[in-house]
């Protein structure tokens, strides 16, 4: 199982991205880390449900990247995987059931800028693209799964090249 480097002081990195560079967004490089997926889980509201799905993932040896648990019609959640179709096999050898496995946005927003959550929320929106759900993973990234993946990837490259 590939795992993400997490050095915040290598070469490409987002992290040498936005000390090096203009304080925009940054987004991640295809070639730094592989690409992430999201997976919509069909959580149960209850004590355990997410004790549950933990303890899935860990036997199979699938690692969360970001996320959350929220309560809608009484369950769900997002989350985020390098290797969804791995996160998938597990939970659903558990019972629980993924609804939908989807690519993502990834983003650095410039945190010593306010604003930058309106500004490129603005951007996608004047392209019409539809932010659907929105979190951070643990290395503090945006990650936003989108209506229109190849236009919120554009969006985000020409946000970063400005």
């Amino acid at each position: 199982m590939r795992r993400r480097l997490r050095s915040s002081a290598r070469p490409g990195s987002l992290e040498h991205c936005a000390r090096d560079q203009s304080p925009r967004t940054k987004s991640i490089p295809d070639s730094v880390t592989p690409p992430l997926v999201d997976l919509a889980i069909a959580l149960a509201n209850r004590p355990g449900a997410l004790a549950e799905m933990g303890e899935a993932l860990g036997r199979a040896g699938v690692s969360v990247e970001g996320g959350g648990a929220f309560v809608v019609n009484g369950q769900g959640a997002h989350f985020l995987f390098e290797d969804g179709e791995a996160a998938r096999k597990a939970l659903e050898a558990a019972g629980i059931h993924v609804l939908e496995v989807r690519d993502v946005v990834v983003l650095r927003l410039n945190q010593t800028e306010p604003g930058q959550l309106g500004k490129i929320s603005r951007r996608m929106a004047e392209t019409g693209v539809n932010i659907e759900v929105l979190y951070s993973d643990h290395d503090h990234q945006l990650i936003l799964v989108v209506d229109d993946i190849a236009k919120g990837r554009a969006v985000s490259e020409a946000w970063m090249r400005e």
